[in-house]
C-alpha cells in the first residue's frame, strides 16, 4: 500500500513539475520514499516467511512441506460484552468450569471419608460359612457281601476234625469322582461379632484426619473460585474496554482519511507540499494498523469469555 501511494505521489509530483508548479528537486524526495518502500517490502516478505516456518516448528511440520495460508476476509466477534454483567459470566463459569467441578468432586470425596473413618466406631456383626468336600482315589465303598464256605482242621483229643462255616467277606469298589464328592461333602456356618473398645485411638486419629482433610478441600475450592471471579471481573472489563478502543479506532481511521483527502486536493493545487502528504499519510497507515490490532484485540477477548460462558473456542 505504501509503495502504490508512493507511485501516486510520484506520478503527481511529476505532473506539477512539468507544469512547472513546484521545482525538480521536489521528485528526488519521492522516489527516495519510493525506494524506501521497495526494501520495505522485501524485509516484510522476509518476516512472512520466517513467521511460516516457525508456525511449521510449532505444528511440527517439515520444513520443505508447502503450507498454504487462508488469510480471513471478515471475522467478526460473536459477543457483546456490554450484553453481559459479571453474575451472569461467573456463574456459568461456575458450571463449565472443569477445575471448578473436579474441586467440588473432591469435596464430596471428603465428606465421604470422614463417614468411613466414623466406621471404626461402631460394632462389626459378621457371617460366615464354608462348604466342602473331598475325592480320593484310594477311597472304597461297599457294594455288598460274598458268602463262602471256609473249613478249618482242629484237633480233638488227639483226633483231628474238620470243621466248616459260612464266612461273609465284604465286596469292596472305587466309587466315582461324582459320588465322593457328595458322599464327602461337608459344610459349616457361624456368626461373629466384633466390638470396637480400644484400638489405640486410631480410629480418633482417621476422623480427624478426614475433618481435616474436608477443610482443605473446603479452602482449596473457595479460593478457586475466589480466583476465578477475579479473572472474570477483568476479563470482562477488558473486553468492554477492548470494544471502546476499537469503536474509537474506527472514528480515528476514518478522520485520518478524511486529513489525507484533504491534502491530496491541496497538493493537488499546490498548496501542500510532500512532507505534509507523507506526514498524513503515514498517520493514516498508523490508524489502519491500530484498528487492525483493536480489532483482533477485542475478537480474542470476547473469546476469552465464550471460554467462561462454556461455548466453544472457534472462529
Amino acid at each position: 500500500t505504501q509503495a502504490k501511494l508512493n507511485q501516486q505521489q510520484l506520478d503527481q509530483v511529476n505532473k506539477l513539475i512539468r507544469a512547472g508548479s513546484v521545482p525538480a528537486g521536489d521528485r528526488l524526495s519521492v522516489e527516495a520514499l519510493l525506494s524506501q518502500s521497495a526494501q520495505t517490502i522485501i524485509v516484510a516478505e522476509n518476516n512472512y516467511e520466517n513467521a511460516k516456518l516457525q508456525l511449521k516448528q510449532l505444528m511440527r511440520i517439515d520444513a520443505n512441506e508447502d503450507l498454504a495460508i487462508n488469510v480471513p476476509q471478515d471475522i467478526m466477534a460473536t459477543l457483546d460484552p456490554d450484553d453481559y454483567n459479571y453474575e451472569d459470566i461467573y456463574n456459568a463459569a461456575l458450571k463449565h468450569r472443569y477445575d471448578i467441578v473436579s474441586a467440588g468432586l473432591r469435596g464430596l470425596s471428603a465428606e465421604k471419608s470422614i463417614d468411613l473413618a466414623r466406621s471404626g466406631y461402631f460394632p462389626s456383626l459378621s457371617l460366615f460359612g464354608n462348604l466342602a468336600t473331598n475325592y480320593s482315589n484310594q477311597a472304597k465303598e461297599l457294594r455288598g457281601f460274598d458268602s463262602t464256605l471256609e473249613s478249618q482242621e482242629v484237633m480233638i483229643d488227639g483226633t483231628p476234625i474238620t470243621i466248616s462255616q459260612f464266612v461273609d467277606r465284604p465286596i469292596l469298589a472305587t466309587p466315582n469322582f461324582g459320588s465322593q464328592l457328595n458322599e464327602f461333602i461337608s459344610y459349616g456356618f457361624g456368626l461373629g461379632l466384633n466390638v470396637p473398645i480400644y484400638n489405640q485411638g486410631i480410629t480418633k486419629t482417621n476422623v480427624q484426619r478426614a475433618e481435616l482433610n474436608l477443610e482443605a478441600q473446603n479452602l482449596a475450592q473457595e479460593q478457586i473460585k475466589e480466583t476465578l471471579r477475579l479473572t472474570v471481573q477483568q476479563d470482562l472489563a477488558n473486553a468492554k474496554a477492548a470494544k471502546r478502543k476499537l469503536e474509537a479506532s474506527k472514528k480515528t481511521l476514518l478522520s485520518q482519511q478524511a486529513a489525507l483527502d484533504n491534502v491530496n486536493k491541496k497538493l493537488e493545487i499546490g498548496a501542500a507540499n510532500t512532507f505534509e502528504w507523507e506526514n498524513q499519510r503515514s498517520q493514516l497507515e498508523n490508524a489502519q494498523l491500530s484498528l487492525l490490532i483493536d480489532k483482533y484485540d477485542y475478537i480474542f477477548k470476547t473469546k476469552v469469555l465464550e471460554f467462561h460462558l462454556g461455548k466453544p473456542l472457534k472462529i
